[in-house]
């Protein structure tokens, strides 16, 4: 709940190989109380996501994005957002 929280994954490169990018997804609870979350990969912002929904809705997809051949950082940092500060992740998907 506490603005500037963070969840870290790291993308080993047996995860990230071949070729040359690879789709990645990330999957968050959605809901009335969930609030907005930076995506970074390797320390560089790829995106916020709001994860507000009128309805609670399980395993969404909020992000997908592309990662070179190799090891990669992802992380979701909460930014806290007033009166829905939570925020749920619920998987993080690498397709070959």
């Amino acid at each position: 709940y506490q603005a500037g929280a963070s969840a870290t994954f790291t993308l080993n490169p047996w995860q990230v190989s071949g070729v040359a990018r690879h789709p990645v997804a990330v999957i968050m609870e959605r809901a009335p109380d969930r609030g907005q979350g930076g995506v970074y990969v390797d320390g560089v912002q790829r995106a916020v996501v709001d994860t507000a929904s009128a309805t609670k809705v399980h395993r969404s997809m909020v992000w997908v994005g592309r990662v070179r051949v190799g090891e990669h950082t992802l992380a979701l940092v909460n930014l806290g957002t007033s009166g829905r500060s939570r925020i749920d992740v619920d998987a993080i998907v690498v397709s070959r």
